[in-house]
């Protein structure tokens, strides 16, 4: 790359890795050779997550430029820009592929139709929205916030299930494979695991400084 790089995400199938720059470009590599297959540009840098589509057909990138972008991972083409008011920090993919949840500096996190941009729900929050992962059922979303929460909401619906809080911004979320429970990774250092159905806090998890993933 031409600057620093950010992050990096393998394929599902382990074929392919992509990786993200402060360059404005997302790069699509061959795993065996080291080839360069993609360069994808972005209007300004590329954020610390990209991602996949189950299938290995697309790639979703997010950047400060307000946009996230579709692409086709096999021949660069970009197939949806989805825009929202200001720097995107994220974006994840639905486990069937149908979906794509981003969540931006604006406040908010919105879950998109991967096939045609269209804007399914949009998620309100009191400040900007850090990270987001599905369950891995796809019925709910998680989100991780600067507002000092965590919420979990109905994937469908859009209907906020639970509001987790915390002392500090949130950064981080992941489900456990059986759907039921949510790790949560917080500024003020600890990180957490909730019940999902519940809300209830199950375990804290105590560092020296802050927590960036979980």
């Amino acid at each position: 790359h031409d600057d620093g790089v950010n992050a990096a995400v393998f394929s599902p199938d382990g074929r392919k890795l992509a990786t993200v720059s402060d360059d404005n470009t997302a790069r699509i590599w061959d795993v065996q050779t080291g080839q360069k297959l993609q360069r994808l540009e972005h209007d300004w840098n590329v954020y610390v997550t990209t991602a996949f589509s189950p299938d290995c057909q697309k790639l979703a990138t997010v950047s400060d430029d307000r946009t996230a972008r579709i692409w086709d991972a096999q021949t660069g083409k970009e197939l949806q820009r989805l825009e929202h008011d200001d720097g995107v920090n994220a974006a994840v993919f639905s486990p069937d592929g149908q979906k794509l949840a981003t969540v931006s500096d604006d406040n908010t996190a919105r879950i998109w139709d991967a096939q045609t941009g269209k804007e399914l729900l949009r998620l309100e929050h009191d400040d900007g929205v850090n990270a987001a992962a599905f369950s891995p059922d796809g019925q709910k979303l998680a989100t991780a916030c600067i507002d000092n929460t965590a919420r979990i909401w109905d994937a469908q619906t859009g209907k906020e299930l639970q509001k987790l809080e915390h002392d500090y911004w949130v950064g981080a979320a992941v489900f456990s494979p059986d759907s039921r429970k949510l790790a949560m990774a917080s500024g003020y250092y600890t990180a957490r695991i909730w019940d999902v159905q519940t809300g209830k806090e199950l375990l804290r998890l105590e560092h020296d400084d802050g927590v960036n993933a979980a």
